[in-house]
């Protein structure tokens, strides 16, 4: 029993997280937009080119404006 508990993963806290998977997990179980795009950023500095982030970014545009054209074009041509 101990090994199973040892071989846990860690939860991920914003001290803790080190990966992009980390800080969109992050993201996701945020309670404010600000929040989520707090981690999604930080997501996106790690790997600009992560779709997974790109796609998060994406999701925080609320309507489809120039600038989401813009966004989704480039992450389509990368």
């Amino acid at each position: 029993m101990t090994d199973y508990n040892n071989n846990l993963p860690e939860k991920v806290t914003e001290k803790t997280a080190k990966t992009v998977d980390d800080f969109l997990e992050l993201a996701e179980k945020a309670t404010t937009k600000a929040q989520a795009e707090k981690y999604i950023k930080k997501a996106l500095e790690l790997d600009p080119d992560n779709m997974d982030a790109i796609s998060a970014s994406l999701d925080m545009i609320e309507d489809f404006t120039w600038e989401f054209y813009q966004k989704l074009s480039e992450a389509v041509r990368n």
